[in-house]
Order: C-alpha cells, then sequence, then structure tokens
C-alpha cells in the first residue's frame, strides 16, 4: 500500500468484505485514486469513516460518485452482404478474389 491510510484502509475492508470482494475494492479504490489524482483526499474521506466506526462505501458507491454514470455509445451494426457466403458455399471463392471481393 502507498501510504500509511491505505494500508489501515486495507485491513478494515479486509474484515468488513469477504476476501475476494476485499481485493477487488482496495485495487478500485487504488486505480480511482490514481486516475483522478485524488490519493490522499479519497483516502483521508475513507479513513475518516473508519474512524467514526462507519462503514466503508461499496466499491459501486465509489464508482458512481468518482466516475460517474457512464452511458454506453450507440454503435450502429452494419450488416455485409450475405450473397458473398453463396459464392463461398458454392466453391467460387477464387472468382470472388479476382473480382476484387476478397
Amino acid at each position: 500500500m502507498p501510504t500509511e491510510t491505505y494500508r489501515k484502509l486495507w485491513l478494515n475492508c479486509d474484515q468488513q468484505f469477504q476476501s475476494r470482494e476485499a481485493c477487488k475494492w482496495i485495487v478500485s479504490v487504488l486505480r480511482i485514486a490514481m486516475d483522478h489524482d485524488c490519493e490522499e483526499r479519497l483516502g483521508n474521506e475513507l479513513i475518516a469513516l473508519v474512524d467514526n466506526n462507519k462503514p466503508l462505501p461499496t466499491l459501486k458507491v465509489l464508482q458512481e460518485r468518482y466516475l460517474g454514470k457512464q452511458t454506453v455509445p450507440t454503435i450502429p451494426a452494419r450488416q455485409h452482404n450475405l450473397n458473398s457466403y453463396d459464392h463461398l458455399l458454392q466453391g467460387n471463392w477464387h472468382r470472388m478474389e479476382a473480382v476484387g471481393h476478397a
């Protein structure tokens, strides 16, 4: 852990969450701290909860707070011409290459 604050957070999250969830939680917290350049602020915010005997927030809560609600972009799907498969099934793939459909 980068600091004593994060070592203390690790000990507390390891007690509050199942082992696998605790590992995921601390790695995600470290990633949020790095990505958003808020290591000290985030650590202090979370350790204040621990010091006041309050539960640590779930990973979902932290992600919503620091990453915001992210929308998935709509990617238009284009279907290619299925007739090209007819040529392949008929064994005409050499002819397709010759006319530039490869």
